[in-house]
């Protein structure tokens, strides 16, 4: 923890300092929260640290991000739950909804515009060209609308 201290009183020179407190500490809260999601989503035991996804997309759960064509792509929270779940049922079809109830615990907050944006941004980080994805698909069925995970799974031996 980092203390800043000033002789001065004055309340723009209190909020300055505790402004420059917090911001100092995202970078450690955002390292704390990654090694937890990883910690907790239990991906590595089952596919080690690191999925290539295709031939030029690796998901690296360790590090919480996508590597592709040698970019690398940090992944937020919950782009990391969206795509620690498709990992898991990778090749089922899931509903919106059924990703939802499996990444957000109080989903009256979110609605499936929220998960549209996550899919979109998600896309961005794994697809060469996102307006045809061919990873992170939308696949229209006659009963069932959703997302699935098409790879390449191959299990990257762990070190």
């Amino acid at each position: 923890m980092l203390l800043l201290s000033s002789d001065q009183s004055s309340p723009d020179a209190i909020m300055a300092r505790q402004q420059a407190t917090l911001e100092l500490s995202e970078p450690l809260v955002e390292v704390l929260e990654k090694i937890q999601l990883t910690k907790d989503s239990n991906l590595s035991s089952k596919f080690g640290d690191s999925v290539t996804l295709a031939e030029n997309v690796v998901f690296e759960i360790a590090q919480c991000c996508i590597v592709r064509n040698g970019q690398v792509y940090l992944l937020t929270r919950r782009e990391f739950q969206i795509l620690s779940v498709l990992l898991q049922n990778a090749g089922m079809l899931l509903s919106g909804q059924e990703l939802l109830e499996m990444v957000w615990e109080n989903q009256q907050d979110v609605s499936l515009g929220n998960l549209y944006t996550f899919i979109g941004k998600l896309r961005k980080k794994l697809e060469d060209d996102p307006e045809n994805p061919q990873i992170l698909i939308t696949e229209r069925k006659k009963n069932k609308t959703g997302f699935l995970l098409r790879m390449i799974i191959k299990k990257n031996e762990p070190q």
